[in-house]
């Protein structure tokens, strides 16, 4: 998002925005510089005045990130990516988004319940900090009894270990 950009097509200055908005003068100066990393609620404030919505979309399902990240959809991980544990922490809030969200091919939804399913067992923890959606541990109790899962399970477990 380029404020400064945004804000000029409206001809507004720097100060009428943050008059309009109730957002800081100084928060709009630093969005602007590229120093700041304002809230969705302080995004929404600005986009307000300006007669403008803030619209979130997920990110599509990347099979290349999902497999480097230890989901075992083919077998092999991308040698070129070492992700760590914070990495892994927002893919799999993102898995969570999509698979509740039912956007992905029966294959990609297994074997992320597999990976969920690895860091509910085997690092609780972990598992405990990343997801905490109801459905999701609703759906790992259905779910880990199923054949295909418990496959795809201890392929991400050897994966996923890596990494934690």
């Amino acid at each position: 998002m380029d404020l400064k950009r945004l804000r000029s097509t409206f001809r507004l200055s720097q100060v009428e925005l943050a008059q309009e908005s109730g957002v800081s003068l100084p928060t709009i100066q630093k969005i602007e510089s590229g120093q700041g990393n304002p809230t969705l609620e302080v995004l929404e404030k600005i986009f307000s005045a300006l007669g403008l919505r803030v619209h979130l979309n997920s990110e599509e399902f990347n099979v290349s990130r999902a497999i480097s990240l230890g989901v075992p959809l083919t077998g092999k991980k991308d040698p070129k990516v070492t992700p760590s544990k914070e990495t892994l922490r927002i893919e799999s809030r993102k898995w969570v988004h999509q698979v509740l969200g039912r956007q992905l091919s029966e294959r990609d939804e297994a074997a992320i319940w597999a990976v969920l399913l690895a860091l509910k067992t085997h690092f609780p923890k972990v598992h405990s900090e990343f997801i905490t959606s109801r459905e999701i541990e609703e759906g790992l109790k259905e779910k880990s009894g199923e054949g295909k899962i418990i496959k795809l399970y201890r392929m991400a477990l050897s994966e996923v270990s890596q990494y934690l």
